[in-house]
């Protein structure tokens, strides 16, 4: 058996990349290949306990940079682990760069570098820095992971040796998220929603390029148009105080409802009949996959990467688009007649967690050690 390192910022349950590894990790033949975990930023709702059921180990450390105390203490942390892991799989964008250079010093030959997003950042700042960072990569990597093309191109791809760019596509277990009438009627039972009310949801942490302002403004929109009507977030973040404020200053919190992260979060999509994504960017989405797969009509930015389109429900959108203007296009706009259509539609696609869970594998055993 081989033992992978995954380097990931968090280990919440919401978060996209930490989402990503632990659909692999659940999935993947155990007994061939197991993950360890590295991390940096403590959440609330962690799958730390997850992690460790399944054999796992799961080490923390500050927050990396080129401070004398992170160079220390990475050093420390790979030399005590030597010769532990055939691979260090990085998640952040700058992971290769501030972390692999250690890993390869202590022995770990395979220095993997995933990008999940199609920018570098959420601010100018994190992104020229991020991009100065990644710079460095040739210098260190020996395998890219991609979740799309446009997200490989942030790479650099075009400058390294194309049969180390893997595009490992951002999947899901298809059958999880399959529309269900039982998990509809007991989220709507439990929050006193009735049957003929229009539920639109949103899945996505709270923070900037979430755009939740946006979102915010169409439901203020869309509920002019239909009082008979509900918005429900699920996630949690930096941001949830001032989306707290906005509902209240809108007059919007008894329609508004804030769920935060939910370990079932398909039982919330059934409740829902519109998905709202109004993403400043995006690479391929799990949250989007999994709405699409439980066969709601999907609203998206068209900041959003393309690819993630896979049913014919899906409606893209310019953020330069009025929120009110939006809002009478999804209010005019029908239901999904039949939402169990999609499930065979994302199944029998890339997107299927079972088919790129073998191809995750595969590449971990082809490695030298």
């Amino acid at each position: 058996m081989i033992r992978i390192l995954h380097f990931l910022s968090d280990l919440d349950i919401s978060s996209g990349a930490s989402v990503v590894a632990m659909n692999y990790y659940r999935n993947i033949n155990k007994e061939h290949v197991q993950f360890d975990f590295l991390y940096f930023e403590d959440t609330s709702t962690n799958c730390i306990d997850e992690i460790e059921t399944l054999g796992g180990n799961v080490y923390r450390i500050q927050k990396p940079n080129f401070s004398k105390e992170s160079i220390k203490e990475l050093n420390n942390f790979f030399k005590e682990h030597q010769n532990t892991w055939t691979a260090l799989h990085c998640h952040p964008v700058y992971g290769a760069v501030v972390v692999g250079r250690f890993a390869r010093k202590y022995g770990i030959k395979n220095i993997i570098q995933h990008s999940h997003s199609t920018q570098f950042g959420n601010t100018k700042k994190s992104s020229m820095r991020n991009y100065l960072i990644s710079k460095m990569n040739p210098f260190i990597v020996t395998d890219y992971f991609a979740c799309s093309q446009e997200a490989a191109r942030l790479l650099g791809w075009k400058f390294i040796w194309k049969d180390k760019v893997h595009i490992l596509h951002n999947a899901i277990l298809c059958e999880r998220f399959k529309y269900d009438d039982n998990k509809r009627n007991q989220i709507r039972s439990q929050y006193g929603i009735q049957e003929n009310t229009v539920v639109i949801g949103h899945t996505g942490r709270f923070s900037v390029e979430k755009n939740h302002e946006y979102l915010l403004a169409f439901f203020y929109e869309y509920h002019k148009l239909n009082s008979n009507s509900k918005l429900i977030l699920l996630g949690d973040g930096q941001e949830k105080e001032n989306i707290q404020k906005i509902i209240s200053e809108n007059a919007l919190s008894e329609d508004v409802l804030m769920v935060g992260n939910q370990k079932c979060p398909e039982n919330y999509l059934c409740a829902m009949d519109f998905f709202i994504f109004p993403s400043f960017y995006e690479g391929i989405s799990l949250a989007l996959l999994e709405a699409q797969c439980n066969g709601l009509v999907c609203f998206v930015s068209d900041r959003v990467d393309i690819q993630s389109k896979q049913i014919n429900q899906y409606y893209s959108f310019s953020l330069d688009t009025k929120p009110d203007k939006l809002a009478k296009i999804v209010y005019e706009q029908p239901l999904n007649a039949d939402r169990r259509i999609s499930y065979y539609i994302l199944k029998n696609s890339h997107f299927n967690l079972i088919q790129e869970v073998n191809k995750l594998e595969r590449f971990y055993e082809s490695l030298e050690g």
